[in-house]
């Protein structure tokens, strides 16, 4: 069996409060165990990182690409 095992990390917890996702990351599983296929990323949140966020997650790369680029479909589908 094929699984794909998704994290992300945010800046909080409410994205009415404009909480935004800085980092996603997955691992491929064929039978529960690793194939050594990841997915990471940063992503800029275009937002201030409260204090306690930066604690957990460190400074992200100001070259981060934005949520909103990352999720944009391609014009060629």
């Amino acid at each position: 069996m094929r699984e794909i095992v998704i994290d992300t990390e945010t800046t909080g917890f409410d994205p009415l409060g404009g909480h935004r996702v800085v980092e996603i990351g997955a691992v491929e599983l064929v039978d529960h165990s690793p194939t050594g296929r990841t997915f990471h990323r940063y992503l800029n949140p275009e937002r201030d990182v409260p204090a306690d966020a930066v604690a957990v997650h460190f400074s992200l790369p100001s070259s981060s690409p934005t949520s909103r680029s990352l999720l944009t479909w391609p014009t060629s589908c």
